[in-house]
């Protein structure tokens, strides 16, 4: 960075920066979000895959969330669908699970989350 700005800048000292700046965490992830369909508060992330997921807050027990819809959020604030894997203690879900907006879903852990956010909005 120069301080006087009458001091030529080097392109290469520009793309040293913007090259350093790629992968690096995006100012959006993790960033508060509003439900546009039903109104609840989520989170932002972006997936492994470059796409942006809406995250419900907070963690649950593995164990209650089934297969394939448990995600981790990396230190970078990546959201990562863990598939069948199960980790050791809490994962997370996607609004989109659970959204009262959207139809019930049939496994029992996450229709109550669904049946709660609906109660809440006065959709049920």
């Amino acid at each position: 960075m120069h301080d006087d700005p009458r001091t030529p800048i080097a392109v290469g000292d520009v793309l040293a920066g913007a090259l350093a700046a790629i992968g690096g965490p995006d100012c959006r992830a993790g960033r508060p979000a509003t439900c546009r369909d039903c109104g609840d508060a989520a989170l932002w992330h972006r997936t492994a895959h470059g796409r942006w997921i809406l995250m419900q807050p907070g963690s649950v027990p593995h164990h209650l969330v089934p297969p394939g819809h448990r995600y981790r959020i990396g230190s970078d604030g990546t959201a990562v669908h863990l598939g069948d894997g199960a980790p050791t203690d809490a994962c997370r879900v996607t609004h989109f699970d659970i959204c009262p907006a959207g139809p019930a879903p049939r496994h029992p852990y996450l229709l109550r989350l669904w049946q709660h956010a609906a109660a809440r909005r006065g959709r049920l």
